[in-house]
């Protein structure tokens, strides 16, 4: 059985131990992940994160190497299925030239049909929380991010955004390979963090706002669908579906 997984690399300007002190730390997991976290850092012991409404994750702690990684046997019980069957979440922390990187992966969810909307929701959070994360670890702040998906824009749809972001927006610190473009810019004076991921035939853009900012949602993801018009169909915002 092959399972699917959700794999993302995240480049900050923070440093190792900031960005190590957010993943762990569960005051600073509440600021990006979760509304309250526990969790103890030593193998075998139990974390659990809550979102409100009786929503929730919880598992232990498989493996640890202090400051370097964390792997965690994971399951949100509103979603019957993984109860049985829990996925592993891994989380890989480097230092860098400019700053520090984190290996997300979120692996050992199932194929079957049923595991669609419970892949798919965690999919799309993940790509919203480690804008968040990268904001918390740089700024100490964080704002609200929209995320925008073209489900079938593949390769050439990827090149054909990244040709008109060029040409629309002001760009700084720059990050561009084959697969995956981050900047910033600023809309209405403030400053903003853009990212594009092209994973398969997909390609997401996350766009994440300063912590006090107004998210004005319709004329944001108006402005985007405006500027890629004719890459796609558009999919908006992020399911939360665990049922």
């Amino acid at each position: 059985m092959v399972h699917r997984f959700i794999e993302r690399r995240l480049r900050t300007t923070g440093s190792d131990a900031d960005l190590w002190r957010a993943l762990t730390d569960p005051h600073q997991l509440a600021r990006w992940v979760c509304e309250n976290a526990w969790i103890r850092l030593e193998e075998g012991s139990p974390f659990r994160w809550e979102w409100g409404g009786g929503l929730h994750a919880d598992g232990q702690v498989l493996r640890l190497d202090d400051g370097r990684s964390l792997e965690l046997s994971y399951r949100v019980p509103a979603f019957q299925e993984c109860v049985i069957s829990p996925t592993r979440l891994t989380f890989e922390v480097s230092g860098s030239a400019n700053g520090a990187e984190l290996l997300m992966r979120h692996t050992e969810f199932l194929p079957d049909t049923s595991w669609d909307s419970y892949f798919a929701g965690h999919r799309a959070c993940w790509d919203v929380d480690l804008q968040k994360l990268k904001s918390l670890v740089e700024r100490d702040c964080v704002g609200p991010v929209l995320r925008l998906e073209l489900p079938q824009a593949g390769e050439l749809g990827f090149r054909q955004c990244v040709e008109r972001i060029d040409n629309a927006d002001t760009q700084t610190t720059t990050t561009h390979t084959d697969r995956e473009l981050s900047y910033e810019t600023t809309r209405d004076s403030r400053p903003v963090s853009v990212a594009l991921l092209h994973e398969g035939e997909s390609v997401v853009i996350t766009e994440s706002f300063e912590g006090d900012a107004v998210l004005r949602e319709t004329e944001q993801y108006d402005r985007w669908e405006t500027l890629l018009d004719g890459l796609g169909p558009f999919e908006r915002g992020t399911p939360y579906d665990y049922s």
